[in-house]
């Protein structure tokens, strides 16, 4: 079996990168003849730049953010790789009409990852090629339970399937180094791109009401800080909340740094926002942190509810609702031993939804579909609040 993979720039920076490169990796690992089609020099995965079998194309994050052109400067020379490959998989959604169009008489796999999917069945003319797209994938692959939900709300399909995203529990098994410095306090820790649907406005206003309660507690944000609107709207937020001596945005950290203060965490905290067509896809970060033994704290309708059952290894409280943030907060901060038991929790969890299952899952859809045999469609359970 020949895979033909096609994606963005791959690298931990973005969930595409991050997600795209780890199942690429897997079906490496699998055995799998996999011929990679990304923008190479931009690579941050050595052994994936290296790979024999890999062809650059252009990006779309980072070369054009034009649809049309993206096809037009991609097409010939995807198709004629496209054409010696059993199978091709697009990974990332940009590319869905260039799957569809170059891969003619191949058959494909289209992921739907999370706002992607959707955003562009609001436009005319790449609305209808993301239409013709989605519809004439012989599966494709939501990464949770929303997602498809989403999905399938706009654009009624009946070939998805969710085979969900993992992490790599032998990674996050290593202690990391870099946090040893931090305090003793009770420490919240949120991790990600600092954008608006990441809801850091909803946590800060929620830890404002914590520190009343806890006036130790001390909230950390990790991710890129590039100067936004939304990153000036949050400065005055911490300073009208008088929250500066209890907040800090760390920027970018190493991977091993990044264990380190998951684990230092007394909880994880994101409370996720669905805006429009922009949505959390998975809640990785949720995932990421349970696997260092850390409590997770997301939104119900978003991708965390794959991740976190609520009252078990976390609590999913309603979108843009402080209140209820707030309260999850806390609980965890009085409890010490209630933090712990739902670390041990979601561990277990995160052992039972690794990048080797998310790589299984796909086998078991490549393998479906070149025995010429039509997929399967699995319910998905949907995790409902507590009454």
């Amino acid at each position: 079996m020949k895979v033909c993979l096609i994606t963005d720039v791959l690298s931990p920076q973005t969930g595409w990168g991050r997600y795209a490169a780890e199942i690429i990796k897997g079906l490496l690992a699998a055995g799998v003849d996999c011929r990679i089609l990304s923008p190479r020099d931009r690579c941050a995965y050595p052994e994936l730049a290296a790979h024999g079998d890999h062809h650059a194309i252009s990006s779309y994050m980072e070369d054009t953010r034009h649809f049309a052109r993206l096809l037009a400067v991609n097409y010939h020379r995807a198709r004629g790789l496209m054409r010696e490959c059993d199978l091709v998989h697009c990974l990332t959604e940009p590319y869905a009409p260039l799957t569809w169009l170059a891969g003619r008489g191949r058959p494909y796999v289209l992921s739907a990852v999370g706002t992607f999917a959707l955003q562009p069945l609001s436009t005319r003319i790449h609305g209808e090629l993301h239409r013709r797209a989605l519809r004439g994938a012989r599966a494709v692959t939501c990464i949770s339970g929303y997602t498809e939900r989403r999905l399938t709300a706009r654009l009624p399909l009946d070939n998805t399937q969710v085979v969900p995203l993992g992490v790599d529990i032998a990674a996050f098994a290593n202690p990391g180094a870099g946090a040893a410095q931090g305090p003793s306090d009770p420490i919240l820790l949120s991790v990600g791109m600092i954008k608006e649907r990441k809801g850091i406005h909803v946590a800060l206003k929620a830890f404002a009401a914590v520190v009343n309660r806890f006036p130790a507690a001390h909230y950390y944000i990790i991710g890129p800080q590039e100067r936004s609107a939304y990153f000036s709207r949050l400065e005055r937020l911490i300073e009208e909340l008088e929250l500066r001596a209890h907040v800090t945005f760390l920027g970018e950290v190493s991977d091993d740094e990044l264990i380190a203060w998951y684990r230092r965490a007394r909880a994880f905290v994101l409370p996720s926002l669905s805006i429009g067509d922009h949505f959390e896809g998975f809640g990785l970060v949720h995932l990421e942190a349970n696997a260092c033994g850390t409590p997770a704290i997301g939104t119900w309708e978003s991708g965390a509810e794959e991740v976190i059952v609520d009252g078990e290894n976390g609590f999913l409280t309603p979108q843009d609702d402080p209140a209820a943030l707030a309260d999850a907060m806390a609980q965890l901060l009085a409890d010490e031993s209630l933090a712990a038991r739902m670390g041990v929790h979601g561990r277990a969890r995160a052992q039972r939804m690794t990048w080797r299952h998310t790589v299984d899952g796909l086998l078991a859809v490549y393998a479906e579909i070149l025995s010429e045999q039509v997929p399967r469609r699995a319910a998905p359970e949907r995790a409902r609040p507590r009454t």
